[in-house]
């Protein structure tokens, strides 16, 4: 605590699950999509060549998820509250049966508790809002209602 304290950051460390089955490959429509949202200035950049190949239909590597973590890594490094000047990162864990982690990794300016805790309830809330953009699903397991919704079937 003393360190965290001196330091005057606060690591945020947690990931959110995707469901696997909604990674695909980018096509035109994906990129037609990402072409108008904030922070992916530096993805067209980097991919310049992969995204004219999607254009002109020929295959690529490039895939949305790819695009999701280039997106929100952006997007923390933009973020007010978030430490530049220390580790930024957004990253691929082992996959398992609750599907894939995607994990933040970042420090926060603010590293009195209640204040840090909104801060990384907001980032993770956008995060959730935005991440159908993308043509992914965060990974959930099931339901009561969803087990109902079989049933009626």
């Amino acid at each position: 605590w003393k360190g965290m304290e001196n330091a005057g950051v606060r690591r945020i460390k947690r990931d959110i699950r995707v469901d696997i089955r909604s990674i695909s490959l980018l096509n035109s429509d994906h990129i037609n999509r990402l072409q108008k949202m904030p922070f992916m200035e530096a993805y067209f950049e980097e991919n310049g060549a992969a995204i004219d190949q999607v254009l002109r239909g020929e295959p690529s590597t490039l895939t949305n998820l790819g695009a999701f973590r280039a997106y929100t890594l952006e997007y923390l490094r933009k973020h007010e509250n978030i430490d530049d000047e220390l580790p930024v990162m957004v990253r691929n864990m082992p996959s398992d049966q609750n599907g894939i982690p995607v994990e933040i990794y970042c420090f926060s300016k603010v590293n009195v508790w209640v204040p840090y805790e909104t801060i990384q309830s907001g980032i993770f809330e956008y995060i959730l809002a935005i991440i159908g953009k993308f043509g992914l699903r965060v990974f959930q397991n099931p339901t009561g209602t969803d087990l109902e919704n079989l049933n009626s079937k």
